[in-house]
């Protein structure tokens, strides 16, 4: 993963059903994803430049995708009105 200038990177999350998926990633680093629309939005909004975070189905359960962050990221949350703001950092030792 390069460190230099794809990160801190910041998305901003309006849909409630996203914002849920998002909220349980920052505390539990993986997360199911409940359904296949919502699986759609994340891969959207995470698409262009972001390879390193995984979406993908798992392989022991068919029917079931998830989302992770690899050791080395952070994701913090930062309430901006009725939206959110999502920051993926590096963790620095």
């Amino acid at each position: 993963m390069a460190k230099g200038s794809l990160y801190p990177f910041k998305i901003r999350v309006r849909e409630p059903e996203l914002i849920k998926v998002y909220k349980l990633l920052s505390t539990r680093r993986a997360v199911k994803i409940p359904d296949q629309p919502t699986s759609v939005k994340l891969s959207r909004k995470l698409s262009p430049i972001r390879q390193d975070i995984f979406i993908g189905p798992d392989t022991k359960y068919k029917y079931k995708s998830y989302i992770s962050l690899p050791p080395e990221l952070d994701l913090e949350m930062v309430k901006c009105g009725s939206a959110y703001d999502f920051i993926f950092k590096p963790i620095v030792f």
